[in-house]
């Protein structure tokens, strides 16, 4: 599967940063801008740490360049009912689209109703009833998160086995009482 991110009038150059440094942790490369409302500056830079590869291959685009993928996956943190389709969510570990982009509304208000209803398919991350809102590198983190652990991309942790309690007892203790 191929995952691209898509940010929706970002405003701040320390979110930026940290979305492409999530990016970076979950193997997501490609990043489009809509319409952004801030720059790629030092503090962006900054935060991204060891991403600034995705800062500087990042696209500015508008919304309609979004169509070239097979699913736009919206994200709200603000579900619909029974009586408001458009807004019923799909869970993170159903995604598995060949080529989808994730697109991140803004900072202050999301995704209107009217850039919902372009989207293919709607996502949510489940969170308290008092206080849904995630922040949005916080969200994009979470997101990824969910869609590599569901992927056949080889983990950091892969190479761990874990052993019997059989081999356990039988490995040597060095420094016995010492931590």
């Amino acid at each position: 599967m191929k995952i691209s991110v898509a940010l929706l009038e970002i405003q701040n150059p320390g979110n930026l940063g940290a979305i492409a440094r999530v990016m970076k942790n979950f193997d997501v490369k490609d990043l489009i801008l809509i319409n952004p409302k801030c720059k790629i500056n030092q503090e962006a830079i900054d935060r991204a740490s060891h991403a600034k590869n995705i800062l500087k291959k990042a696209k500015v685009k508008p919304f309609s360049y979004l169509k070239k993928f097979d699913y736009i996956i919206g994200t709200t943190a603000k579900l619909g009912n029974n009586h408001n389709i458009p807004r019923t969510s799909l869970p993170l570990e159903k995604i598995k689209a060949k080529k989808a982009v994730i697109l991140f509304g803004r900072e202050d208000r999301g995704l209107s109703n009217k850039e919902i209803k372009k989207c293919d398919l709607i996502t949510t991350i489940p969170s308290s009833k008092k206080y849904p809102t995630l922040n949005i590198s916080h969200a994009a983190a979470i997101v990824l998160y969910e869609i590599f652990k569901n992927s056949k991309k080889e983990k950091s942790n892969s190479h761990f086995t874990y052993a019997t309690r059989k081999k356990k007892k039988e490995r040597p203790k060095k420094n016995p009482g010492k931590i």
